[in-house]
């Protein structure tokens, strides 16, 4: 029998962590996302960049943030979904 997986949520780059050096002395950089715009943090300094200027970097951690809600928690809607049944006819029982 064939495995089914769920479906992939889409996700967009927003960080990029590098290291320059070597595992004994080095130094991190941090690269963000807001907006359209990118920015590197080295240090004291931080200066905006163009994405060809990202992909020069040695990542080290790339940050990703889910952009698409595919994943529903079934278990969850029917709690909600009966929650909100049960305060309607609270509200509309007579007393």
């Amino acid at each position: 029998m064939m495995q089914s997986y769920p479906p992939i949520p889409e996700m967009k780059l927003i960080g990029i962590i590098s290291h320059q050096g070597t595992k004994d002395n080095g130094h991190y950089t941090a690269i963000t996302k807001k907006g359209e715009e990118w920015t590197l943090y080295n240090g004291a300094t931080t200066t905006h960049i163009t994405t060809s200027h990202m992909h020069q970097t040695q990542a080290y951690i790339l940050m990703y943030r889910k952009t698409s809600k595919i994943f529903i928690n079934k278990r969850r809607l029917a709690r909600t979904s009966l929650a909100q049944k049960e305060e309607t006819e609270r509200l509309t029982l007579p007393k």
